[in-house]
């Protein structure tokens, strides 16, 4: 009774980070019974690496609103990619550095972060601490629609993509691709089989030991509500319409650059001799902004694939993930 009580004076309350070139975005959520409502969206600077003071007063008030507020960030980490193994020595086969990266296995595959870009992800955010810290490629797994074949599945950010090949829905390939300048390419852009320094993961973050607990916690995660893609998908906070952008000759030279980072992907999949690559039969695009249609048609008839669209609300699915982590985390 008194825990219903307390539920009820103090809700569960939940702040969604994602980074973008232009800063920090946040969405705030309350969660009333199974499904969690928007409380409001807002967007900070990035000052040294470090958020803002305006960000910090505000997740202050927030906290001393919703005490049980849980704060969750999707890493943007050039180091942040995935293997399809869970197996230590076969990870090292692929050129990772498992001395300098932290990973966690979902299934059969893991997602890996370099120690230097946990920390840093890590630092960000001080002098709070993150609750939960996840990983494009999870979002990835969990978003795509299943396909008995070899298919292409790219998650698409404001000047990046994060692209997973599976075969027969077993991940044979993933890379992180800077598309476009931005701030990030300040970074070291290490990503797929072609890192050999560094890695991803997700994480907690008391100290680098009792993080990987928190690494755990992220196995078996599964779509909250496919039903929130539809209408509201596209108007979510990292959502930009198309006529939102400067020019169109701007939008087709992006686009141009989206495809020929397609291009280059499936170049590097096709050659590598790692792995035993097929034709890729299909792409799966994860949009959360709102490409040309006409890349989508350019990217069907150069590269000879059937082309599927999805627009997601980023902030919401990595809200997904972090509710089913904790209601298995209920059930074992």
């Amino acid at each position: 009774m008194i825990k219903k009580w307390l539920k009820y004076l103090w809700p569960d309350a939940y702040i969604v980070f994602t980074q973008s070139p232009e800063g920090l975005n946040a969405t705030q959520y309350i969660l009333k019974g199974d499904k969690p409502d928007i409380v409001g969206e807002s967007s900070f600077a990035i000052s040294k690496n470090q958020i803002s003071k305006d960000c910090a007063t505000y997740i202050q008030e927030y906290l001393s609103v919703y005490p049980q507020t849980q704060l969750i960030f999707l890493t943007s980490a050039p180091s942040c990619s995935a293997v399809g193994t869970c197996n230590m020595s076969e990870m090292v086969e692929h050129g990772i550095d498992m001395s300098i990266v932290k990973y966690v296995c979902k299934k059969n595959f893991s997602t890996y972060i370099s120690i230097m870009d946990l920390e840093e992800d890590k630092l960000l955010f001080k002098p709070f601490q993150l609750d939960y810290l996840y990983s494009p490629f999870f979002i990835i797994d969990e978003v795509r629609s299943s396909y008995s074949g070899v298919v292409l599945v790219a998650l698409h950010r404001q000047n990046r993509l994060y692209i997973s090949i599976y075969k027969n829905d077993v991940l044979l390939y993933a890379d992180n691709v800077i598309i476009s300048s931005s701030d990030f390419e300040d970074s070291i852009d290490m990503s797929g089989d072609d890192a050999d320094e560094m890695d991803d993961a997700d994480f907690d973050l008391d100290d680098l030991d009792e993080f990987e607990d928190e690494l755990d916690s992220l196995d078996g995660l599964d779509d909250f509500d496919s039903d929130m893609e539809a209408t509201d998908d596209k108007e979510g906070f990292d959502s930009i319409e198309e006529d939102e952008m400067e020019s169109d000759d701007e939008l087709k030279e992006y686009d141009l650059r989206v495809h020929e980072a397609l291009k280059t992907t499936i170049s590097q999949f096709y050659s590598n001799e790692k792995i035993q690559s097929d034709f890729v039969e299909k792409i799966q695009i994860i949009d959360t902004m709102a490409l040309s249609d006409n890349l989508f048609e350019l990217v069907k008839d150069e590269l000879f694939c059937e082309v599927d669209v999805k627009h997601i609300d980023l902030h919401k699915e990595c809200l997904n993930l972090m509710l089913k982590d904790t209601a298995n985390a209920i059930k074992t």
